[in-house]
């Protein structure tokens, strides 16, 4: 209820007083997010308490992080020599969007953050402080393998790679490949949702924002491998080879586009999976104004993901939310690469009018997942016929990677069950989820989960299981195995009532119970 609602607020966010009732009751009766002038000057918000135990973590449609929504980018401390995290002050927040030197190795930049008004955020919350982007170069890369930029993304999430890929070869692909793909999609006559699927990702603001699949023919390829060679030190130093190609494609923006809700790309909450690592490479210089992504260096924790479950859980204003979490634009030149954590929360920012500076905007993007840690793969974007066929060690000018014919067996009937979950198919959720708990997999638990949003009861007695006994990764917790297996009992028993249900009306039509039993 409402009351609960305010007390939720005040309890976990210490909001100042008057701003529940704005947030929840305002945005409960419109249905839309309010912006508050009181709360983006206000003195701040207080840190949240301890998240509680792994255990209790669920996923909620309500968290933001969920939002089937796409982004990817950002820049700047020392990628070889690291900077502490800096305080902002009021005079850089007036020069926004402006580089400014780092005051560390040459050749390293930082960013001042995404709105004029974070100058009066950044010491508004106790603990989190403005902290900047990490950016190396290339050569720097090559010179040390990666080793420094390697430690930046383990530590902040991210870290941007200077002059990766030309900004010639970024051009031409962006012409030849990119915009004639997306012009031929949309100017084909065919416009059912199944064609759309197989040729576009679930996106945010999808009338001014597309993610475009992209097929592994020989362009796309040579472009790949040019992208992997390049960052063959952190890549190689971050994921073995085995890795799996899990998204390819390319997010076009074009003026209009409003900004992505903050989200991460897989979450911490009640899965144990390894993070999975992304490339991200615009294809032309890129401007705040033209929707640079927003990064949120340091929040590729559990932490960070609970503290915005619960601004989620109060209707919190994503231009608060962007504030909370000190989010940074990223306007870097083309051929910029940026390696990125999936569990770092981040955003696509505002593409504006042109007369403002929008233009259009291109983002191709790789992501590849530890082997034995398969997330859920709702949000990834990736042709299904690229599904369980691919690995980082395919692109990068190795060896060939060994593939026996039981390996090549199992990654195609996980790829098939995969195709089928993604339709929504729950008994192949199922599957695929029984599959994974056997190999030990700790994505095991999502797909569980997601088999049991399908219908199947039976999923939530095996993740009841799970908690009980701690499986998985995930800490033993009798509470939500309780809770689990009540909830199952009581799926049960309304999908039993409701066979008998169809049973009498077939009866009373004159169907035989036999016949009648299927319709259950």
């Amino acid at each position: 209820g409402t009351e609960t609602s305010l007390a939720l607020g005040l309890e976990f966010l210490g909001l100042p007083e008057g701003a529940c009732e704005a947030l929840v009751v305002q945005r409960a009766a419109s249905r839309r997010p309010y912006r508050l002038s009181q709360l983006e000057t206000a003195d701040g918000l207080p840190s949240l308490p301890p998240p509680p135990g792994q255990g209790r973590s669920q996923r909620s449609p309500g968290f933001p992080g969920l939002d089937r929504s796409k982004s990817k980018l950002a820049p700047a401390p020392s990628a070889s020599a690291p900077l502490p995290p800096q305080q902002q002050s009021g005079e850089e927040g007036s020069e926004k969007n402006k580089k400014r030197p780092a005051a560390s190795a040459p050749g390293f930049q930082s960013q001042v953050p995404i709105n004029s008004f974070t100058s009066q955020a950044s010491a508004s919350r106790e603990g989190r402080q403005r902290r900047e982007i990490p950016v190396s170069s290339a050569h720097e890369v090559q010179a040390d393998l990666g080793a420094a930029c390697v430690a930046c993304i383990k530590r902040e999430g991210c870290c941007m790679v200077q002059g990766a890929v030309s900004s010639a070869d970024c051009q031409r692909f962006a012409e030849l490949v990119v915009d004639r793909r997306l012009e031929t999609l949309l100017h084909q006559d065919s416009t059912d949702s199944d064609s759309l699927r197989k040729e576009l990702g679930n996106i945010w603001n999808p009338e001014h924002r597309w993610d475009l699949k992209l097929p592994l023919d020989a362009e796309v390829r040579s472009f790949l491998e040019l992208v992997v060679r390049s960052l063959a030190g952190p890549l190689g130093a971050l994921l073995p080879r085995e890795a799996g190609l899990v998204e390819l494609a390319c997010i076009v923006t074009m003026p209009g586009a409003e900004a992505q809700p903050i989200h991460a790309d897989t979450v911490t909450m009640g899965s144990s999976c390894k993070s999975n690592i992304t490339v991200f490479l615009p294809l032309q210089d890129t401007t705040a104004e033209m929707g640079a992504t927003l990064l949120c260096p340091g929040t590729h924790n559990r932490e960070s993901h609970m503290e915005l479950y619960r601004c989620g859980q109060v209707y919190m204003p994503n231009s608060i939310i962007m504030q909370q979490f000190k989010a940074v634009p990223a306007a870097c030149d083309a051929g910029c690469a940026i390696i990125m954590s999936s569990h770092l929360l981040h955003a696509g920012g505002a593409n504006l009018a042109e007369e403002l500076g929008g233009k259009k905007r291109r983002l191709f993007y790789a992501t590849f997942q530890p082997p034995g840690n398969t997330s859920e793969r709702d949000n990834c974007t990736l042709r299904d016929e690229l599904l369980e066929q691919f690995c980082l060690g395919d692109f990068d000018g190795g060896a060939a990677l060994p593939r026996s014919s039981s390996s090549t067996e199992a990654a195609s009937r996980k790829a098939s069950l995969l195709r089928r979950t993604l339709r929504g198919e729950g008994p192949a959720a199922l599957e695929l989820a029984e599959m994974m708990l056997a190999a030990g997999d700790p994505g095991a638990a999502e797909y569980f989960r997601k088999a049991s949003l399908l219908g199947e009861v039976s999923a939530v007695w095996r993740l009841a299981d799970i908690y009980e006994e701690g499986k998985l990764g995930l800490l033993a917790d009798q509470a939500e195995a309780g809770k689990l297996r009540e909830l199952a009992g009581t799926l049960l028993a309304q999908a039993q009532a409701g066979n008998r249900h169809s049973a009498a009306a077939a009866s009373s039509r004159g169907v035989s119970e036999a016949e009648a039993s299927g319709y259950g």
